[in-house]
């Protein structure tokens, strides 16, 4: 089966380990960090001794393998967090920048989803900087390359989610490098070393909930028990992004959290993904809305009534600077 082209292209640029060596060292430190940090620093600004060294948002400093996450919560987060008040996940949100800034909360994500899913066959990731009129896709075939070893893409269910969604399947030979999606490979191969993968880009437009659906309904026609993730991460704040309505400093920082990013989270707690997808072009509150939304219309499909929220930060707890980007993990 045809390897897919591109497949380790950051590990390459340094946003995540390449070496598999490296890569397992900080995945497991990514979940032992979490595991022994239930809570963590509130929204307040990160001091320079707080700030952990910079990976790559995006192409900066490389990842040596040896950084990880500082925890970052706000009061969306519970106070009293305990690895076993997880809702029974079936599906999720994860971040995409470099690792050492959001790679571990990406890594809570994956690994609660693998302690509380049960069996799982095919892992569907939703991605892709896309808005309302660019192409979508699914890679319908081929062997995805990670430092852990290959994943399989599952042919029968793309190609399902293809028709279903009207999303048009790409070959291996045909994939752009693309953070959104290829970040999360290390993870899946990690934590769910047996399952599969459907990996698709979804436009902002009204059907993204419906490809979500899709996923969802597919999956059972065929038989198949799976685990749906979209990957976006939220408000890109400052002069790097040409945008800050609220000004610099703590004012633009304190509006990033507790406004602008804190909508998108309250929209995707309570499973909204239309109002979501269209706050999402009004407000810039997150990069990929229609992935977004398509994992809540998986998620509400296959039952799910709330969400929660295991982590949420800001480049800015990582690194500070006038230029930030927001990060949360959720599951449903």
């Amino acid at each position: 089966m045809e390897r897919v082209r591109h497949g380790t292209f950051f590990a390459h640029q340094g946003w995540y380990p390449g070496s598999s060596k490296a890569c397992q060292r900080q995945i497991d430190q990514f979940i032992q960090d979490s595991r022994a940090e239930p809570g963590s620093a509130d929204l307040g600004e990160a001091s320079p001794a707080e700030a952990r060294p910079a990976g790559a948002h995006p192409g900066e400093a490389r990842l040596d393998g040896n950084q990880h996450n500082v925890a970052g919560r706000d009061e969306h987060q519970p106070a009293e967090f305990r690895r076993g008040d997880l809702l029974p996940g079936r599906a999720g949100v994860v971040p995409h920048a470099g690792w050492a800034f959001s790679g571990g909360i990406a890594a809570r994500v994956f690994e609660a989803l693998a302690r509380l899913a049960g069996p799982c066959d095919t892992l569907v990731l939703f991605g892709g900087h896309l808005g309302p009129r660019s192409p979508g896709w699914v890679l319908s075939s081929g062997i995805w390359p990670t430092p852990l070893g290959e994943v399989e893409v599952d042919t029968e269910l793309a190609e399902a989610l293809s028709g279903a969604a009207r999303l048009p399947a790409v070959g291996p030979g045909d994939y752009e490098p693309d953070n959104t999606i290829e970040l999360q490979l290390p993870f899946i191969k990690a934590l769910l070393p047996e399952v599969r993968l459907v990996a698709a880009g979804m436009p902002a437009r009204p059907q993204a909930y419906e490809a979500g659906q899709a996923a969802a309904k597919e999956a059972a026609r065929l038989g198949r028990n799976i685990l749906v993730v979209g990957s976006t991460d939220l408000t890109h704040y400052g002069p790097n992004y040409g945008f800050e309505p609220a000004g610099r400093g703590r004012d633009g920082l304190a509006w990033v959290k507790e406004k602008n990013d804190r909508r998108a989270l309250d929209l995707m707690l309570a499973l909204d993904p239309e109002a979501l997808r269209t706050g999402a072009l009004e407000s810039h509150f997150c990069c990929c809305p229609g992935a977004a939304a398509a994992a809540l219309g998986a998620a509400k499909t296959a039952g799910a009534k709330e969400g929660q929220l295991l982590e949420y930060l800001t480049s800015y707890d990582v690194r500070p600077g006038e230029s930030f980007v927001g990060y949360a993990g959720l599951v449903f």
